[in-house]
């Protein structure tokens, strides 16, 4: 299956043999995972995951878009859910402030487990794709964080809004 994603869409490949056989529920649910599969082996964050990791990632999420405005995490909520950012853009903020924006390929928010709070709003700038799941999901995701490919970020948005030393 080939992938390519734009900044207004997502497009997979599929072989005509493979769409004649979506007549079934579960051929289609099997296609679904497959693309969601795909789409996880796209994300740069990602790159080092062994692939059985990825399988079971990709049973435990689900698309899902969002709208300009829409806020995809509140700055000191508790983290509920995992999102990967597929296309469009995320600007992050503390205390109102924008620190940062987030693009395609992106783990945006805290990863909910141990009630971690969020520590910045993240709201979309344009229409975002995301595959979006919940605890189940990061707890897969955990053994992964020493292996996450994360883009450098502001400063900003590292630091806890009264610590102006850095530490």
């Amino acid at each position: 299956t080939d992938l390519v994603a734009t900044k207004d869409s997502v497009l997979i490949a599929i072989p005509a043999a493979a769409l004649a056989a979506l007549a079934t529920p579960r051929a289609r649910k099997a296609l679904l995972r497959e693309a969601r599969l795909a789409l996880l082996r796209g994300l740069p964050a990602l790159r080092a995951a062994p692939d059985e990791t990825l399988v079971a990632l990709a049973d435990a999420l689900a698309l899902q878009e969002a709208a300009p405005g829409t806020a995809l995490v509140r700055e000191g909520e508790v983290a509920t859910q995992l999102l990967f950012l597929l296309s469009g853009a995320v600007d992050l903020s503390r205390a109102g402030e924008w620190c940062a924006t987030l693009e395609a390929g992106a783990l945006c928010g805290a990863l909910p487990v141990r009630r971690a709070t969020q520590v910045a709003t993240a709201r979309c700038v344009e229409r975002c794709l995301l595959l979006v799941g919940g605890e189940h999901a990061a707890q897969l995701m955990r053994p992964l964080i020493p292996l996450l490919v994360v883009p450098t970020a502001p400063r900003a948005t590292l630091l806890d809004a009264d610590d102006d030393d850095g530490d």
